[in-house]
């Protein structure tokens, strides 16, 4: 097909009802400007940081080689924790519940580019905070963790 030719398609499916029959026009060319492509991908590069920026909770620390970014949890009780890898909230376990903090590898961070109080860290376990954070944790620690992940989510038996 050349740059002068039409691709005309109709909408006449019975399943439309009332809607009325609409008209679609491609029109094909064969000169593929770079220039789109790259504001395209600007332009939506610009809207997650824009995005990002709305989230109190996103931070980035560090420069460019050495750059840790991270999702800091609340630390006031009754909001929802959340990853601060992925930055999902887990709507059904909450900040200041024995149960639901037990489940999360929970890490207070005080880095140099932190707030005046230390954020929040939670993890879905110990060696995500290490491959996150690259560093290595004491077996201890993750022993200690396990016990009490596992304590937090065994049922409880009501005999």
């Amino acid at each position: 097909m050349n740059s002068d030719e039409e691709l005309s398609y109709h909408a006449t499916d019975d399943n439309y009802g009332d809607y009325e029959e609409q008209s679609y026009v491609y029109h094909e060319s064969g000169d593929m400007d770079d220039s789109t492509t790259f504001t395209d991908v600007k332009s939506k590069r610009k809207r997650m940081d824009n995005y990002f920026e709305a989230d109190p909770g996103h931070k980035i620390i560090g420069t460019k080689y050495d750059k840790l970014e991270y999702y800091a949890g609340s630390i006031i009780h009754g909001m929802s924790i959340r990853n601060a890898v992925t930055g999902i909230r887990e709507y059904n376990l909450k900040v200041g519940n024995w149960n639901d903090e037990a489940q999360f590898f929970k890490v207070r961070y005080a880095g140099n580019y932190s707030t005046n109080s230390p954020d929040v860290l939670y993890y879905d376990s110990p060696e995500q905070a290490e491959r996150h954070m690259r560093c290595t944790l004491n077996q201890r620690v993750k022993n200690k963790w396990q016990k009490q992940y596992t304590r937090a989510t065994q049922p409880v038996h009501n005999d």
